[in-house]
């Protein structure tokens, strides 16, 4: 398992009502964004520089995958589940958020440089791009 560290943000309110979480490994930069579809009670948005990426491999951050967290349920955190195993995890800076569970579905999309690559960035199995 490989973690890499970035931003994890949820803006539950109308009109993004999305999750968008990015993280960088060298020059490619990976990025989650996705529509919140189902919450449960009135969740906050949170924006946190303190968020980890746990994932198998490179492959896992591409294309579409569903997501369910929850916020507000460990002291100061907030976690992401997505349907391919991958998770993220997130340290708050608010002292209190109310407990609360939100779900959707979205896409993993990459960067390299200036230049979005999104699938088309391939690796061996060295891990380099190729």
């Amino acid at each position: 398992m490989s973690e890499l560290k970035g931003i994890l943000e949820v803006q539950p309110l109308f009109p993004l009502r999305e999750i968008q979480a990015t993280f960088s490994f060298g020059p490619l930069i990976f990025t989650y964004k996705g529509p919140i579809t189902n919450n449960t009670t009135p969740i906050r948005s949170i924006r946190s520089t303190e968020a980890w990426l746990n994932f198998d491999t490179l492959e896992d951050l591409k294309g579409p995958s569903t997501f369910q967290g929850s916020m507000g349920r460990g002291q100061f955190s907030a976690s992401v589940a997505f349907s391919n195993g991958v998770t993220i995890r997130a340290v708050l800076s608010s002292a209190y958020f109310p407990p609360a569970d939100f779900s959707g579905n979205g896409e993993w999309t990459r960067t390299f440089g200036d230049e979005t690559k999104n699938a088309e960035v391939v690796f061996n199995t060295a891990g380099t791009e190729s």
